[in-house]
């Protein structure tokens, strides 16, 4: 079987909006999820996909999404799900009992499966140690008769050892510095931690010591050209299991971290192997709970919150979620008019090619900590990136597009127009400071905007009129620095929106920099004559890192920037107050 190409743009974005957000229930807190169903009655196993672990779970977002998009097209139903403190679901790195929460998470997501397609059997997929928690969940159930590991670990000692690895080898934190929160036996990985106990639980973790359950059937897909079997096909094999082994890499799994390029080539092997696969008939499907919003706890908010999946947009092809304090939702959209001081909303834009739960999850934790002071933060995919589908198939996974702007705006009105929020702070790391600057532009409900490691300023960066006006500002430069002069005659449009936003309408903005960042000092130039300016309205702000890295993955400094971000924060409801 081969991946399927759409005949036409329409028929693409009505397949990518067929999937179903929403929670499911567990032990351990709510956990989000996606079901999509199958595009033809399905006569095949469902399919249970299992993300791995950190920041390689945050770069794999695209390529699960777009198998699983191919196999319902193939007509087999599919679930993805987030494990418990993980991406949108509930809890964090520092609850207890972490591994098996991750565990059970599957196991509640494998009974909503099987209840929602009415399949008998399923089928897991997971890369990574993805495909070792899907092994022992197999060895677990009677019901998951398939395995199919891109990648893998039979040893959790091998996945531990390969994140510290990747953490020495990163350079982002060379003076070992820790957050406050710092305990003794953590571990910190691009960004992410694992406790000690957690650690404990996975160097614990061996294959070796579990039974087969259901599994009959094994399908091993190397990571690259240069990987070798990490010992899951020997266990499944020792188990008496099947197993078939790709004789090459179908997909580069190094371009799907990076790049994250859509693995077409691991799809087509997915598709091919399942098509073999023997299950037993489905029965009819029923209608589990499966609710759009669901009320949540964090450590950093214990009160209770709502959180809500929205579609936005005039195609509603733009998807985030909205994090609310439970005492102010309102779960009808009329509003009285005289409803008082119009609040503050918070929408954080998806930064990079990461989803809306941020590069380091940043955008899940700070959403609850500040809803539980009272402010409504919406976490935003725009088109083309995270689960909002591009308008057209060229503009998946495309950063600087002026059109997405539109998103920030489409979002702005749903707000406005459903819970009755008028005053904006927008922001987002990259890419996603690139949409809330231009948003802001065009918008006057902004009154707070957050520019993280902005790398790029204009949408055509190239055209002749940008390109023109930086030699200029060289040329005046060289010519007048040697008599200590400024050249105030060349002013630049980034200068100009600022000077705008902060002196003629009042919004207060902040930007924040690594030091050694190379853009940083861009981004002074194309300041120019706005500097001084914009320093004497009192409304910007630069923040500078001394040490870290452009996704702020050291642990200290995601400390310290949530800090700065509740900070200004403050300031700008306490304006609303006056």
């Amino acid at each position: 079987m081969t991946v399927h190409r759409f005949a036409t743009e329409q028929e693409r974005l009505v397949w990518e909006l067929t999937p179903r957000p929403g929670w499911i229930a567990s032990p351990d807190g709510p956990l989000m999820a996606w079901y999509h169903p199958p595009a033809r009655p399905s006569a095949g196993p469902a399919v249970l996909l299992c993300d791995t672990l950190g920041s390689d779970r945050m770069n794999l977002h695209l390529a699960y999404r777009h198998l699983a998009l191919q196999l319902a097209w193939a007509g087999f139903p599919v679930l993805r799900i987030d494990y418990a403190g993980t991406g949108d679901s509930a809890g964090g790195p520092r609850d207890p009992g972490r591994l098996g929460a991750w565990l059970r998470s599957l196991g509640c997501g494998a009974d909503h499966l099987r209840s929602v397609s009415g399949a008998s059997e399923l089928v897991v997929f997971g890369a990574l140690f993805g495909a070792s928690l899907g092994a022992a969940l197999a060895s677990q159930r009677a019901d998951v008769t398939g395995l199919v590991a891109w990648g893998g670990y039979a040893r959790g000692r091998e996945f531990v050892r390969e994140l510290r690895a990747v953490e020495r080898l990163s350079g982002a934190n060379p003076k070992g510095r820790r957050p406050a929160s710092w305990q003794d036996g953590d571990l910190e990985s691009l960004g992410f931690l694992f406790t000690a106990e957690t650690v404990r639980s996975l160097e614990a973790f061996d294959l070796a010591q579990l039974g087969r359950g259901g599994l009959r059937r094994v399908c091993l897909l190397p990571w690259d050209e240069h990987e070798r079997d990490r010992g899951l096909g020997e266990a499944a094999e020792a188990w008496g299991v099947e197993v078939e082994r790709h004789p090459s890499a179908p997909s580069s799994g190094s371009a799907s971290l990076e790049r994250q390029a859509v693995p077409d080539g691991v799809i087509a092997a997915t598709l091919s192997w399942l098509a073999g696969h023997a299950s037993a008939p489905p029965r009819t499907g029923t209608e589990p709970a499966f609710p759009s919003s669901v009320r949540v706890t964090s450590r950093n908010a214990p009160t209770p919150l709502v959180e809500s999946c929205l579609w936005m947009g005039a195609e509603r092809s733009v998807f985030g979620i909205l994090t609310e304090h439970a005492a102010g939702h309102r779960d009808a959209p009329d509003l009285l008019a005289d409803a008082g001081p119009a609040p503050t909303g918070v929408i954080l834009v998806n930064g990079g090619n990461n989803h809306r739960a941020g590069i380091n999850r940043n955008y899940t934790q700070w959403a609850r900590a500040w809803a539980g002071e009272g402010v409504s933060v919406l976490r935003l995919d725009i088109r083309g990136l995270g689960d909002s589908p591009p308008a057209r198939a060229r503009d998946l996974n495309v950063l600087y597009r002026a059109e997405t702007a539109g998103d920030v705006i489409a979002a702005m009105d749903w707000l406005e127009r459903h819970r009755g929020i008028r005053r904006f702070v927008l922001g987002g790391l990259c890419g996603g400071a690139f949409q809330a600057l231009h948003a802001a532009r065009r918008d006057r409900r902004v009154v707070g905007l957050w520019l993280l490691e902005l790398l790029r300023f204009y949408h055509e960066e190239r055209s002749w009129h940008v390109r023109l006006s930086r030699r200029l500002r060289r040329v005046a430069r060289r010519s007048l620095a040697p008599a200590g002069l400024t050249p105030a005659i060349i002013d630049t449009p980034l200068g100009r929106w600022l000077r705008a936003q902060c002196a003629g309408r009042g919004v207060r903005v902040l930007a924040l920099y690594r030091r050694n960042e190379p853009m940083r000092q861009a981004f002074h130039d194309e300041l120019a004559t706005a500097a001084r300016p914009l320093a004497r309205t009192g409304r910007f702000k630069e923040y500078t890192f001394d040490e870290s890295n452009h996704i702020f993955s050291p642990l200290w400094s995601q400390e310290e920037l949530g800090r700065v971000l509740a900070d200004h924060l403050a300031g700008l409801v306490a304006d609303a107050d006056r």
